[in-house]
């Protein structure tokens, strides 16, 4: 008897959380830019860090961890 798996395959789930990690980082980013070109208002990064869930939150600590060690996150 086969038995039905109807939650994503591996290979999909795992696209799903590299995209959510890349949006993660990508909004960071962004953040960041602003910050750097003192454009950010002081509100944002609260709101930014309230969106941030999961994977999300993953890509985005990835970016903030670059630009704390001096290293380019573009």
């Amino acid at each position: 008897m086969k038995i039905s798996n109807t939650s994503p395959s591996a290979p999909d789930h795992w696209a799903s959380e590299a995209d959510q990690a890349i949006e993660g980082e990508q909004h960071a980013r962004a953040y960041l830019d602003r910050l750097n070109a003192g454009m950010a208002q002081p509100d944002e990064l609260a709101a930014l860090m309230t969106y941030l869930r999961g994977e999300l939150v993953q890509g985005a600590c990835r970016a903030v961890e670059k630009a704390l060690r001096g290293r380019r996150y573009g």
